[in-house]
């Protein structure tokens, strides 16, 4: 988990085991789509947007430089019908207490 604040408003991020889907992706809520070398990469750029609570990570994309990472700003917990099998992703949700 990391802390993180934006204009003294701080809240804590954690990407848990048990809030990460293969083969899924959270349709719907992405606010931004970003490249990015790995899903860690991804999950750090998801903790500095402070509406990111959601990350869907492309293991394979079909070129390299593609944007393969999307932040969204809901969870599949908040919108579980949203939350779609989708190859070649990874879904990953956070725990967020501010």
């Amino acid at each position: 988990s990391a802390l993180a604040c934006l204009d003294d408003n701080c809240r804590l991020l954690a990407f848990p085991s048990s809030l990460f889907f293969e083969g899924e992706r959270l349709v719907n809520h992405t606010i931004a789509t970003i490249s990015v070398i790995d899903r860690d990469t991804c999950e750090f750029r998801c903790y500095l947007e402070h509406s990111c609570v959601s990350i869907n990570f492309n293991v394979q994309p079909k070129e390299p430089e593609t944007e393969n990472c999307e932040l969204n700003n809901s969870t599949s917990q908040e919108h579980e019908k949203d939350l779609i099998k989708a190859a070649n992703y990874v879904y990953h949700g956070t725990n967020v207490r501010i």
